[in-house]
């Protein structure tokens, strides 16, 4: 595998261009709603495709999950939710922009294998992701059980090892700083002990020298299929969705997009 890309700062500001962190910040309070300790704040990783002209955000199933239980926890009280779309060179603004998050909006599957969540994105809030240099990720098709093969692939997100506080001063309150990271896979057979069912997974191994701890964080993340092109360029789409890890074999598993946005168009 040809692992140049990683190091290509245009490979990297091309794949920034379609990629978002569902971003928010909230608090613990106690029965009578009084906050308890310091506010926290999360980031999970997602990215944009269109469907037939309509764009959606595309994460995985269990971090829908996340956000709705913590919306739903009494004991905690979710204050705001907000898209990062300035990962890109081109972007204009720098803040996160606030996002009416509904959840009876979101689709989410996380069974079977299958870890996809998935958020229409409005035209107001479209308009906004395009005016900030946000473009639509291409897709990628399937071989049956297989993507169609590839020279090299790469999976795209933010670990919570490279998220750190940001804490507040007198002009702007705490925050988080979160870097998207690339790391280079190299494509397996799934493990017989982690088939859940007959509908097919991406499955590889990190090729990263042992340099992340872990890829958590990462789920809701592209994964990428590069073909090398004449001139020695890198061309990319997304073939799979982060979604599970297996620490013991530096293995990530994904969900194939093209099962996913195919049944649908």
């Amino acid at each position: 595998m040809n692992g140049s890309f990683l190091n290509d700062p245009a490979f990297f500001d091309n794949i920034c261009e379609h990629f978002v962190s569902i971003s928010g910040r909230y608090i613990r309070i106690d029965d009578s709603g009084k906050q308890i300790g310091e506010e926290a704040h999360f980031a999970y990783s997602a990215f944009v495709i269109d469907m037939n002209g309509k764009w959606c955000i595309v994460t995985a199933g269990h971090v829908i999950d996340q956000i709705n239980k913590a919306l739903h926890c009494p004991n905690t009280r979710v204050e705001r939710i907000s898209l990062a779309d300035y990962f890109n060179v081109n972007a204009k603004i720098t803040e996160p922009t606030p996002f009416p998050y509904q959840e009876d909006h979101a689709l989410r599957m996380d069974q079977g294998g299958v870890d996809v969540g998935l958020l229409p994105v409005a035209e107001f809030y479209r308009e906004s992701l395009k005016s900030n240099g946000v473009i639509p990720i291409p897709i990628g098709g399937w071989n049956g059980d297989r993507p169609h093969e590839c020279d090299a692939y790469a999976l795209v997100g933010l670990p919570e090892e490279r998220i750190s506080k940001i804490a507040p001063t007198t002009m702007r309150g705490s925050g988080i700083s979160a870097q998207l990271t690339v790391v280079g896979l190299r494509p397996v057979a799934v493990p017989s002990d982690r088939i859940v069912s007959t509908i097919p997974r991406f499955a590889a191994v990190l090729l990263d020298d042992g340099e992340l701890c872990s890829p958590v964080g990462m789920s809701g993340g592209p994964i990428l299929g590069i073909r090398w092109t004449a001139g020695g360029k890198g061309k990319y789409n997304c073939v799979a969705v982060q979604g599970t890890w297996d620490e013991k074999r530096r293995m990530v598993f994904g969900t194939p997009i093209a099962l996913i946005v195919g049944p649908i168009k």
